[in-house]
């Protein structure tokens, strides 16, 4: 069964201006949802009032509620821009509760612990494979290479 118009104009329907819209809604909820969260006062606490017990579920509420305040100040302006950050916020507070309360198992098993948690560059040794890509070379010189020389424009190559 053919499902109409030819594949050109379904692509052009899938980055249709509604749907980049959409998708850019539920971009900026966690963009401003983890910007928000990430604002610290001098002493290392968090901005926004967080109880001493039940962490877990106060990052839940906000997860979900910054990114529905913006939709609830953006929808007269962009109502598309708007459902996504409700989606974006729906999908924020799945994840923190996936964060917070899954067992250990189950959060290594999605790739919690492996790809979604932050991990400084200067956590990294030098000696990490892929580190960097330029550093990987830099014992590796021979005198008739290209890196040779340290200068962009050696006096060998103008003939001086």
């Amino acid at each position: 069964m053919r499902m109409g118009g030819n594949i050109l104009s379904q692509v052009k329907g899938v980055f249709s201006k509604e749907n980049l819209t959409v998708a850019g809604g539920g971009v900026a909820a966690t963009v401003l949802t983890n910007f928000i969260l990430s604002r610290t006062k001098a002493d290392g606490t968090s901005l926004l009032p967080m109880p001493a017990t039940n962490v877990a579920a106060a990052k839940i509420a906000y997860a979900v509620g910054i990114p529905v305040v913006g939709a609830i100040l953006t929808r007269r302006f962009n109502p598309s821009l708007a459902r996504g950050m409700v989606f974006g916020g729906l999908i924020n507070g799945i994840v923190e509760a996936i964060k917070g309360y899954a067992p250990a198992d189950t959060k290594k098993a999605l790739g919690f612990n492996e790809y979604l948690e932050y991990t400084p560059m200067s956590a990294l040794s030098a000696m990490t494979p892929g580190y960097s890509a330029i550093n990987q070379f830099s014992n590796v010189r021979p005198m008739n290479s290209a890196f040779a020389n340290s200068s962009a424009f050696p006096a060998d190559a103008w003939g001086r």
